[in-house]
């Protein structure tokens, strides 16, 4: 059963599965002989009997079964409708930390379905004064978790400047790519701060 595997010019797997069949058949009421014609040298095999019968693991039981489940606390129709960046902004600026909101760079995502009916809000990534890594990754993960087929990403800038850095434009492209494999959709990316001013890259045609 190695050979497919690549193993048949390693002595020891090829021992092992020898002693391991020889070993369950003792236990079986069998008895097999010429044993020492199974390998070419019988030694080898006398001198690890014991470890392979110590090393003998049954394989199904060290696999994980993954069972994945959805359940919404929000009824379909009291969710809230995305028509806008304005409507966007305005529900994350609502959920974001105004004590630290000039203090520390954070990344978020609504998480909607097909009919821009919100599913959800993330916080995901939390940083320093100037900026914070992104794992795109981690943001499919909760997008796909959630059942989401769209999803808008934001984030702040603690220094009150709108504008998006190369580093931002960036990353929302490697995000959007990414997306289009899971047919995922990103509709924006926005950048607000606590004056409540905000930039949308798809008002403003970045995305």
């Amino acid at each position: 059963m190695y050979r497919a595997g690549g193993f048949f010019n390693d002595p020891l797997p090829i021992f092992r599965a020898i002693i391991f069949r020889w070993y369950l058949s003792i236990t079986q009421g069998q008895i097999v002989h010429n044993s020492r014609e199974c390998h070419p040298d019988f030694s080898i095999i006398q001198s690890y009997i014991t470890i392979v019968i110590m090393e003998k693991i049954d394989y199904t039981n060290n696999i994980s079964e993954v069972k994945l489940t959805y359940r919404s606390k929000v009824k379909a129709a009291d969710r809230i409708k995305i028509s806008g960046s304005q409507d966007a902004f305005e529900i994350l600026y609502e959920h974001w930390d105004k004590e630290t909101i000039e203090h520390i760079e954070e990344f978020k995502i609504l998480l909607l379905n097909r009919a821009n009916m919100v599913l959800g809000i993330a916080s995901l990534f939390k940083g320093g004064v100037v900026g914070t890594v992104i794992d795109p990754r981690i943001i499919f993960q909760y997008a796909l978790k959630a059942n989401a087929a769209q999803i808008i990403l934001a984030h702040n800038h603690p220094s009150g400047n709108i504008k998006p850095s190369e580093a931002d434009r960036a990353i929302t492209q490697k995000i959007k790519e990414g997306a289009k494999h899971l047919d995922i959709t990103v509709l924006d990316h926005i950048i607000l701060t606590c004056d409540e001013n905000y930039y949308s890259f798809s008002e403003e045609g970045d995305l």
